[in-house]
């Protein structure tokens, strides 16, 4: 499964926080989903988290 997040932080790396940012919306999402697994009671599904630029580029 993939988990495909759209948004305006700039894909270059020398832009400031953007590696902070990315790492930050990442956790978000796994706390997500582990809290939607454990409340559904799901079994573990493997997954893919990609984040995209407003330009249509993975940032990270």
């Amino acid at each position: 499964m993939q988990i495909i997040i759209k948004t305006n932080i700039d894909s270059p790396k020398w832009f400031g926080n953007s590696d902070k940012k990315v790492d930050q919306i990442t956790e978000y999402i796994d706390k997500i989903i582990e809290l939607k697994r454990e409340e559904l009671s799901i079994e573990e599904i493997p997954y893919e988290i990609i984040i995209w630029d407003k330009n249509d580029k993975e940032v990270k």
